[in-house]
């Protein structure tokens, strides 16, 4: 075999190692673009679960009462139903433990309030059944449609969120 010839064969062996070598090196760089896009996606997913688990510890931490404040509600209705009833001004005992109730009552409420729990305003406002029960519907030339006449029960929220509707009559 002469030089030429082998030089020639040795020069399209090159070649060939060459465009091999470019191919290898384009499914490399192709296969890295995806890897970086699948650690782009990952890292994304990442950040996303942990503001979602961020925002459930808050949550959870927020509403952590949400079943004490709850369970104290009928307490609360009984100390109001104690408290309207009318005691005889005269009798000092019954005066005293009116007010001794009165102040346990309002300490409760304070406690509860600065907790988050607050009484729903509804009494002559537009009935929105979020966070109002209509029990009853009355006609009434005095209100417009669907208005909050009578509140025959107190509803509450705690932190933004109902926990007990109001029940109440409504116009029609």
């Amino acid at each position: 075999m002469k030089k030429e010839d082998i030089l020639e064969e040795e020069t399209e062996q090159c070649e060939e190692n060459i465009e091999e070598l470019k191919a290898n090196y384009e499914a490399s760089q192709k296969e890295v673009e995806e890897l970086k896009d699948r650690l782009l996606r990952r890292q994304a997913e990442f950040e996303n679960y942990k503001k979602r688990t961020q925002k459930e510890k808050d949550s959870i931490v927020a509403y952590a009462s949400e079943g004490l404040v709850t369970d104290l509600l009928p307490s609360l209705d009984s100390f109001e139903r104690a408290l309207e009833v009318e005691i005889d001004e005269k009798d000092e005992k019954a005066k005293a433990l009116y007010e001794g109730l009165e102040l346990v009552y309002n300490q409760l409420s304070e406690i509860l309030k600065n907790n988050g729990l607050e009484e729903v305003e509804c009494l002559n406002q537009k009935f929105d059944h979020n966070c109002h029960h209509a029990v009853v519907q009355q006609e009434s030339d005095e209100h417009e449609e669907d208005t909050v006449i009578k509140v025959l029960g107190k509803g509450y929220k705690y932190k933004d969120k109902v926990i007990r509707p109001s029940m109440v009559m409504v116009s029609k």
